[in-house]
């Protein structure tokens, strides 16, 4: 193969860019047979290069062959564009014949079966001593999709490779876009009503297909659901992986993003303690408006109308607006409590003495009836392999102390019923994670009304943007903890 860009510089410096597509021209009125086909390969490669002079062209010539990524400080050197390894390309400056422009492909050629004559069909037979047709050399090639929607999310799971929900909720947007690409291919287009198709010309398999919300224009701010966003930190652009071609229903179903779906946390029938600073941000009109959401830092127990069993928050530290329940400044203290409480409503507590209530005041007090687990590596404990143990005790609390970081998830079985009690002390990092945000189990611990949970924790509380999808404190995500 080889590959040739003419550029006609006026400029310093040159830019190089062609776009990647595929054109097959062959088998014209032709079939059951193959024929030798051309086609011509596109690719797209960014760099820049130095002016030739006056009255002279940049030629880029290029071949089989392998060589380094391009080097701005030598560009004469051979160079590999990237995802073509297997191509060198080589600058180079001939004398202008006042040509512009630019334009670059890499010509192949291959053999392609095509297609059967009316009538007949390929495939090897058999029976009575006669042979079938020749296996082809290749398949018949044309228009061969993925294609799928981007949707509001209603109730969106997984189901096998794709996510899916019982009823269709078309979304238009402006300004997005959905590439599919493989090691060969790469391929952009921008949804149409809710729909999108791509042509990838012929068939393949490990298609990325990435939805990238980043630049979307509207009045309503939209963030992806499921699949899950490929980084937590940014939910703007999410995936699937390992696409076939053709395929269809590979599907994106997106949330509003407001507060509902950002991070805040509730406390039931307890008061909050903190050295330092607190602040969850409740989603006061969202949750007000929603029958199953009590709207407030502070609440009663699950069951219980008695608003005086909800607590107070509390701090070693002297500055009022280190406890927040809002983001606005003008309503910091304005939601620690539910409007139904009667005395002591948003009430909380700073400059008390919480200094001694700290990991070590704990752990001395425990330190006689301790399990110790661990050496200092990381763990992901299940619940299942302590509660076997022949030192777990059915009736009376269980203490365990563990040397080292802690990651639990849905799928670790901390689910603590018939009386079942457990302290774990943590002697690094505690993370919570949901392993799968995308199917039905999104409670990490749960803990009946016999039984309790608790850890107590020394470095850092990290629960991850994966937690805490539904919005129902009757079934909190991580409750207990």
């Amino acid at each position: 193969m080889r590959l040739k860009i003419i550029l006609h510089i006026i400029f310093i410096f040159a830019f190089f860019s062609s776009t990647y597509n595929k054109t097959f021209a062959c088998c014209d009125g032709m079939c059951g047979t193959t024929d030798t086909c051309t086609y011509y390969n596109y690719f797209q490669e960014s760099v820049w290069f130095p002016n030739c002079g006056s009255n002279y062209q940049i030629v880029i010539s290029c071949e089989e062959g392998n060589a380094g990524n391009y080097n701005p400080n030598d560009p004469h050197a051979p160079w590999s564009p990237e995802g073509y390894d297997n191509t060198v390309c080589q600058y180079s400056c001939e004398e202008s014949e006042g040509s512009s422009g630019s334009s670059g492909y890499v010509e192949e050629t291959k053999e392609i079966y095509c297609g059967d004559c009316a009538g007949t069909s390929t495939g090897t037979g058999g029976g009575g001593g006669g042979g079938g047709d020749p296996e082809p050399t290749a398949e018949p090639t044309g228009p061969v999709y993925v294609s799928g929607s981007v949707q509001t999310d209603v109730n969106a799971a997984l189901s096998g490779a794709y996510c899916n929900q019982a009823s269709n909720s078309p979304l238009s947007l402006a300004g997005i876009n959905i590439n599919a690409n493989n090691i060969a291919n790469n391929f952009n287009v921008v949804p149409s009503g809710g729909s999108w198709s791509i042509n990838t010309t012929s068939s393949g398999s490990n298609y990325t297909v990435t939805l990238d919300l980043t630049a979307q224009t509207g009045g309503t701010n939209y963030v992806c659901s499921c699949p899950a966003p490929i980084d937590p930190n940014n939910p703007y652009v999410c995936r699937y992986t390992g696409v076939g071609s053709s395929a269809s229903n590979v599907n994106f179903y997106l949330k509003e993003y407001n507060l509902s779906n950002d991070s805040w946390f509730q406390i039931f029938g307890g008061n909050l303690f903190s050295l330092g600073s607190v602040a969850s941000d409740v989603p006061y009109d969202f949750c007000e408006a929603d029958g199953s959401c009590q709207a407030a830092l502070l609440v009663p127990p699950v069951g219980s109308s008695n608003q005086l069993a909800s607590g107070f928050a509390i701090a070693s530290t002297g500055n009022t607006n280190s406890l927040r329940s809002s983001d606005s400044s003008s309503s910091y203290h304005a939601y620690f409590h539910l409007i139904d409480r009667l005395n002591n409503v948003n009430s909380y507590g700073v400059n008390t003495s919480l200094n001694q209530l700290n990991y070590d005041y704990f752990y001395k007090l425990a330190e006689n009836s301790l399990q110790a687990i661990g050496t200092g590596e990381d763990l992901e404990p299940l619940l299942a392999d302590w509660t076997g143990a022949a030192w777990w005790q059915t009736d009376e609390i269980n203490y365990i102390a563990v040397d080292g970081n802690v990651s639990i998830d849905e799928s670790q079985g901390f689910n603590l019923t018939t009386g079942q009690k457990l302290v774990v002390f943590v002697d690094g990092n505690l993370t919570i994670d949901d392993s799968n945000p995308n199917d039905a189990n999104r409670k990490i611990t749960s803990v009946d009304g016999t039984s309790f949970l608790a850890f107590i924790v020394k470095g850092n509380i990290l629960v991850t943007p994966h937690v805490g999808y539904e919005l129902n404190p009757s079934v909190p995500t991580v409750p207990a903890v």
